[in-house]
């Protein structure tokens, strides 16, 4: 799982855009946020990982992986493990723009689901980011708060 190189710096407020392909499942907008401290975010895509090895948990079953990306503050992509959360209260690191695709509406009228959910996948648990996303929605706009190298679904 060779990541992409080096390490792309995001530009708080200029979205990064990573193509539908090998790396993403939908267009994914990156959009990193000034942080209070006055670092940088780094960014790295790392393989999709099979939708197989991602079991569904916590009420949460995911429809897709979208993508996977690893998020530091140090170039080297050095960082504490994915439990470093950014305290409670802060800005989030970055936002998500992830595109809703027709396979996505697909699954949820075959299911009758009214609404997506998005999720992280760590600990080999799924984790809610958001939920209530009505199913007629284009595009999921989603606050992110972690460092580390989650992959990210939407269910249904």
């Amino acid at each position: 799982m060779a990541p992409i190189q080096p390490p792309k710096r995001l530009t708080p407020g200029v979205p990064f855009d990573v193509s539908p392909g090998r790396k993403a499942t939908s267009l994914v907008k990156i959009t990193a946020h000034p942080q209070k401290d006055g670092k940088s975010i780094f960014l790295t895509l790392e393989d999709l990982v099979p939708l197989a090895d991602l079991p569904p948990t916590g009420g949460f079953t995911p429809g897709r992986v979208v993508i996977n990306i690893r998020l530091s503050k140090n170039e080297d992509m050095s960082t504490p493990a994915i439990e470093e959360m950014v305290p409670p209260g802060s800005d989030p690191v970055v936002t998500l723009s992830i595109n809703i695709i027709p396979a996505d509406v697909q699954r949820a009228a075959e299911k009758d689901i009214k609404y997506f959910k998005v999720g992280y996948f760590h600990k080999g648990e799924w984790h809610l980011m958001a939920d209530n996303i009505p199913t007629d929605t284009k595009e999921v706009l989603v606050p992110f708060s972690k460092f580390g190298d989650p992959p990210i679904g939407i269910s249904p």
